[in-house]
C-alpha cells in the first residue's frame, strides 16, 4: 500500500480580466506583467509557473511570499527578484 503526500497550494484564487483597450484619443494602458502573493510558502510552486505559461495576454508573473520575490516568464524560467523585505520594506504576518 502506497502512501500519498497531501498539501494545500493556495488558500483561494482570484481571477481578474485585463481592462479593455480604450478608444483611440483616450487615456489607456496595457498590463506589462501579473502579480500575485503565495503566502502557503517561500518558493513558487508548480501551478504559479503554469498560470504564468498560459495567461492570455502573455506576461511576466511577479510572485511575492513571507520572504522573497521571484518573476515567472511566460515561457517557464524563473528569476530570484531578492528579498521582500529589502523591496516592498518590512514584512507583517
Amino acid at each position: 500500500m502506497s502512501s500519498q503526500e497531501k498539501r494545500q497550494l493556495h488558500n483561494a484564487i482570484l481571477d481578474y480580466k485585463d481592462p479593455a483597450k480604450t478608444k483611440e484619443g483616450e487615456d489607456s494602458y496595457e498590463a506589462t506583467m501579473g502579480v500575485h502573493n503565495h503566502i502557503l510558502d517561500d518558493v513558487p510552486e508548480d501551478t504559479n509557473v503554469f498560470f504564468a505559461m498560459t495567461r492570455k495576454p502573455s506576461i511576466p508573473e511577479l510572485i511575492i511570499t513571507w520572504e522573497c520575490t521571484y518573476m515567472v516568464y511566460s515561457e517557464g524560467t524563473i528569476k530570484y527578484q531578492g528579498e521582500r523585505a529589502k523591496l516592498f520594506g518590512k514584512k507583517k504576518r
